[in-house]
């Protein structure tokens, strides 16, 4: 079963490609292609599981000291420079190629998360099977990227830090996360605000960025 988003550009060959590395490799859950935007630059795809500690080097600009760290930069793996196949936390859901037996197993995308995060709610679940995703370069598709969301950042802002407070609540359920959960969404709330305010004073007229 392959999972396409509408601004997706299939290559030549790209599809029977995913299919070649699903197929050669043990355990694997799911396979994403390369990702590069229309001028043929690469897209940052891959993405480590949120963790408190790469949220908060998030959200307090901490990455920018070291964007190439893992240790600062873990999250959107700046220590990763897209560039060769491998086994990853998670990929974009704008392409991903995943047996539909195991889709079905898995209620496909969890779709209480308002409008980010299914993908990687899904990947989680995906992991905790112990079956793999691997993030491969044999197989190349255009992602235009943002194009569903543009002029629409408000929105985002605030879908995107609702959907990654429940990624925490639904995968930290256990009573010794609570506090931690409660206390990071006290956090994150005012930031939001902010981020909020900053982009009705400062609208964006063009979406840019790398990682998605």
């Amino acid at each position: 079963m392959l999972n396409l988003n509408p601004d997706i550009q299939i290559q030549n060959k790209s599809i029977e490609s995913l299919i070649k590395v699903f197929q050669s490799k043990k355990n694997v859950g799911i396979v994403s292609p390369q990702l590069v935007f229309p001028n043929g630059k690469v897209q940052h795809s891959c993405r480590r599981f949120p963790t408190y500690w790469n949220i908060f080097t998030e959200i307090t600009f901490l990455r920018n000291l070291q964007p190439k760290s893992k240790l600062l930069n873990g999250w959107k793996m700046g220590d990763f420079y897209h560039n060769k196949e491998m086994s990853v936390d998670q990929t974009a859901g704008a392409a991903f190629l995943i047996k539909k037996k195991l889709f079905n197993e898995l209620n496909g995308l969890d779709e209480s998360f308002p409008m980010f995060f299914s993908d990687v709610d899904m990947c989680k679940r995906v992991k905790n099977l112990n079956l793999k995703i691997i993030y491969t370069i044999k197989s190349k598709m255009i992602h235009v990227g943002g194009s569903s969301i543009l002029g629409y950042r408000t929105l985002l802002i605030i879908s995107s830090s609702i959907s990654l407070i429940k990624f925490f609540f639904k995968h930290y359920s256990s009573i010794i996360y609570l506090i931690p959960n409660l206390f990071f969404s006290l956090i994150l709330l005012p930031i939001v605000l902010l981020r909020v305010l900053k982009n009705l004073i400062f609208p964006r007229k063009i979406l840019q960025r790398k990682t998605l």
